[in-house]
Order: C-alpha cells, then structure tokens, then sequence
C-alpha cells in the first residue's frame, strides 16, 4: 500500500539500523545532557546564562577535549544550533528576566524555614479577614516604553512624550480575604492642598513629606487612621505583617497592637519579592493600568501630572483592575505561602539542596562553589551605619519589650556624646596644666640660674643636632629622631629638620632627605645634644647612639 520495500521491513524487524535519522549531532547525548543541567543549575541560582554564553562554553569544551566540529567555525556553535539544542531538550526555554540585587538573592532556605515556623506560632487561630498586609509603592512620571510601528530599518525611534522622575508615594493595605484598604497618599511637599485630595478613591487620606517618601511619623497616621479603625471591627487575634524598615517601627504601634490583640509581624529582610504578597501579585497589575492612564494623560497634556489631577487618574487605574483584584489579593497571599500556611510555596523558588548531589558527576565542583559563592557572598561591612536592630525574629510579633534595647541604645549614646564632651573638657584641663607646668619649670631654671634652652647641662643653639624622643603606640613605645635645630620658635618649641638613617661603610650615617622633613617639637622631647664624629659628603656620623635601639 505504501510502497515500502520488503528488505527495508526486514531491517526494522530485525533492528539492524537503529540510529537517528539526519545529521548526527556535534555533542553526544551525555554531553548535551550535561549542559542541559548545568543551565538548569545556573538559572536556579541567580546566574542564568544568554545563547553567545552558551556558545562560549560549547566552543571551550570542545578546545579543551580536542575535538574538531567542521560544522562549526572555529568550533563555535551558531545561533541555529542553539534554536535546535533548545528543540531537543524541552526542559529548556528562552525567558525575559528580572535583575535582582544580591542581598535579595542571599534569603538561604533556612531563614525561610525559620520564618515561616515563626510565622506558624503567630498566626494560629487568626481568620484571613484579621490578617492585614501593608506595603508602599511609587507612581512614577513615566508611562514607559512602547512597540511602535515605524519604517524599516528606523534605528532609534522616538515618541514626543513629557515625562520625569518625579513620583508620588502612596501606602496600600490589603486583607487575607481579598479586601483592600483605603489607600495612603504621601505627596512631596511643605503644604498639603485641598484640590489634591478631590476625586481620589473613596475614604482614601492623604498627607505630604519634604521627601516625598514615608516616614515614621507618617506610618502613625496611616496606621492609627486605616489599619486599627479596620482591624477593631474584627473579633478574635489579628494580624499585621509588612517589611521590617526602621520607619515602620515605633513604641506607640505597637502598644496599640498590644492593647487590640494584634500581632505586628516583620518579613525577613531582604525577602519581599518573596513574602510581600502585595509585592508578589498586586502591585504588577496596578502598574500596569497605571502606566496606561499616564499615557493617556501625557498624549493630551504637557508637562508633569498635576498633584490634583494624580488623585484621580490613581482611581482609574485601580477602577481597571477592580474586577479581578480580589482574586489577584488571594493568589498572593497563597504565592507567599502565608494562607493557607505553606513553606514549600517559598522554598520551591529557591535553589534546590539537592543539585549539589545530583550535579556532581556532571558538573565541576569549582562551578557550584562559584554559583554558591556569587549568590551568598557577604557584603562589605559599613561603618556609618549608627541604626540599633531590633532582636526581633521574621514571623514573630514584635513586642514592647523589643524597645527595651532601643531605649538602652539611646541612653548610651546620649551618655558617650556627654562622655565626649567630659574628655574634651578634660583635655583642655590637661592642656591648661601642662602649660602651667612648663611655666613652673622655667620659672625654677630661672630661679637656680640655668636657662631654658639648656638640655644635659648643654645649652642648644642654632644648627646644632639633637636627638629626639616621640612616644607611639598609646605611649608604650618610644622611637627615637635626629635632627638639626633650625631656630627657636618660642619659649616651647624648636623648629628642627629631621634626618634619615643610613647604613653604609660598616657604620651609622644620617642623611637629610630630598624633601625637608620640618616639623616644631616641644622642648621636652629633646633628650640631647649630639656631637658630630664624621661628616663628609652629606653623610653624618654621631657619638654616644650605641645604646638606642629604635633609632629611625
């Protein structure tokens, strides 16, 4: 019927050809099956790599196995045999990603683990409708980029569009049943304006900042005006969990979460693209219909948009998504594992412990160390940082006793910036005290008839050497200097130009360097005056410096 040969059924009975069709390809199976997972373990540990990556390491496989592939130019694979090493391995796939800073990338599965046992203890009992998140966001001045159609082979097209950096702060709190709270404006400003506040969405509160950004003071308003009124119409334990800034913590909120049975309960740090369900799931959407009422306003206006128009324009980007929000709230929720409680939602977008294992055979060692190491690797430590951590575990509830340490904190700065001002006080005592002593001793060499200027019974003049003692280290270490004395500078001082030490012809000389080392020196510091043995061609050599050992 189909004109199949009988030999040709004969063969494939007997499996007498049963290679591949085609082409065999340039790496064996194991190969390509090797990087297949070596792509899967770079992409789970934040280091995903491009096709010219992937390239590069095929064509330095191959230098270093020593096979030739004539397919290839100078052993480096193309572009289409990326797209047909992509077809045979579908676990494989080309995606747009998302840049995530370091310290995001260092949440380890165990701070998870611990989190989400925290978290466990913390909200027993508490209904979905008791549990509040609350995170703040930005709505930009830029309706962002846009496919265009132009003519072919325009290299950089443009669209005459207002836009800036300006932006507007606005905290949104949403519950675990899929509500959504009033919203929280914060514009950049002195002065707080009635046409800011028309037209927005309903019961929504405003206030302003010189930075435009949420301070404390503010998180107290939103959180006395939207979240308690909200959460004291509820019965049973509550629940309120948000990032973990400094600006988020003050004493009277969590009082008042004491005296309303409600839990205030911090993310790890570092984690909210993780644990922030607002993060996860709701602000994306929102953006997006934001950026769309931003066009529109910017096709028809010029210029920044108005802070009394702002209002509206944030109501009719959350009017776009009033129909899904809901489910979208719920969905983060259950992303971040917190309802119903599920680690393993978190976990499952961190890298897997179990590579390492399963990866061994096929990968170096010195690869997965490079990824572990990229991924975790510490931050430098800054020393400007002055702020007190609260020892307050992600997942519990923060307590009043949490602000214990704080207190303790402040009082022991206050204390050392008085401490510092008593060593001042106290220095300048010392300082008062020293002169007075110098005058005393000259007063008793004037007294018994020796001058000043006298050291070892030796009166110092001009251009004569001495030598010089300086205390280093706290004062525990003496190093001694010679120089020679330029003039007298008061009572106190010498002007004196050092020399250096040099070893030659089996003895000690001094030299005075290229650049004149001058500096003043307390009268005190000069333990004697030195008598030249030797000297010739800038070369001096002294008496009587046998027995110092930190000479410099």
């Amino acid at each position: 019927m189909y004109g199949i040969p009988r030999t040709t059924l004969r063969s494939k009975l007997k499996s007498m050809y049963s290679e591949k069709v085609g082409r065999p390809t340039a790496l064996t199976d194991l190969e390509e099956n090797t990087l297949s997972e070596g792509l899967q373990l770079c992409g789970e540990w934040g280091f995903p790599l491009t096709s010219e990556d992937v390239c590069d390491v095929v064509q330095t496989y191959l230098q270093k196995s020593g096979k030739v592939i004539t397919a290839f130019t100078n052993n480096r694979p193309g572009q289409v045999w990326v797209r047909s090493f992509l077809n045979r391995h579908t676990e494989l796939s080309k995606r747009l990603c998302e840049n995530v800073k370091r310290r995001r990338a260092a949440v380890s599965r165990e701070i998870v683990r611990e989190y989400f046992a925290n978290l466990t203890v913390s909200l027993h009992n508490v209904p979905p409708a008791n549990i509040v998140n609350y995170d703040e966001t930005n709505f930009t001045d830029d309706p962002g980029v846009k496919l265009v159609i132009v003519r072919r082979g325009t290299r950089h097209p443009e669209r005459i569009i207002d836009t800036s950096k300006t932006s507007t702060s606005v905290m949104f709190s949403v519950t675990g049943d899929g509500q959504m709270l009033p919203p929280y404006v914060v514009y950049k400003a002195t002065h707080l304006y009635d046409t800011w506040t028309e037209g927005g969405p309903e019961k929504t509160c405003y206030n302003r900042t010189a930075s435009g950004w949420f301070d404390m003071e503010v998180f107290e308003d939103w959180f006395f005006k939207i979240a308690v009124p909200y959460l004291k119409s509820k019965t049973g334990p509550k629940a309120v969990i948000g990032d973990n800034l400094a600006s988020h913590l003050s004493l009277s909120v969590v009082k008042a979460c004491e005296d309303n049975n409600i839990c205030f309960i911090l993310l790890p740090p570092n984690s909210t693209h993780l644990t922030q369900p607002l993060d996860v799931s709701f602000f994306r959407p929102l953006k997006a219909a934001w950026r769309k009422e931003l066009d529109d306003f910017k096709k028809k206006n010029r210029g920044v948009i108005p802070k009394a128009v702002f209002s509206r324009r944030m109501k009719s980007a959350l009017e776009r998504i009033a129909a899904n929000s809901s489910k979208t709230i719920q969905s983060g929720f259950r992303a971040c594992g917190i309802i119903p409680l599920d680690p393993e939602s978190v976990l499952k977008r961190l890298p897997s412990e179990g590579h390492e294992d399963t990866t061994k055979s096929l990968l170096s060692d010195s690869l997965l160390s490079n990824l572990q190491k990229n991924r975790f690797q510490e931050e430098p430590s800054s020393s400007t940082s002055k702020k007190k951590k609260l020892s307050v575990k992600p997942g519990e509830s923060v307590q009043v006793s949490a602000f214990t340490e704080i207190q303790n904190y402040t009082s022991q700065s206050q204390s050392k910036k008085k401490k510092k001002k008593t060593v001042a006080e106290e220095n300048d005592r010392l300082l008062e005290e020293e002169e007075d002593d110098v005058q005393a001793v000259n007063e008793a060499g004037e007294e018994s008839g020796e001058s000043n200027k006298e050291n070892n019974n030796t009166i110092i003049r001009d251009k004569d050497f001495v030598l010089v003692s300086v205390e280093v280290e706290g004062g525990n270490v003496v190093k001694y200097f010679v120089g020679q004395v330029v003039t007298d500078v008061d009572n106190d001082y010498y002007e004196i130009n050092f020399l250096r030490k040099r070893e030659g012809r089996g003895s000690l000389y001094f030299v005075f360097p290229t650049v004149p080392d001058v500096s003043n020196v307390n009268k005190l510091m000069i333990q004697r005056k030195l008598e030249v043995n030797e000297s010739k061609r800038g070369c001096y050599k002294f008496n009587s410096l046998d027995n110092f050992s930190l000479l410099c």
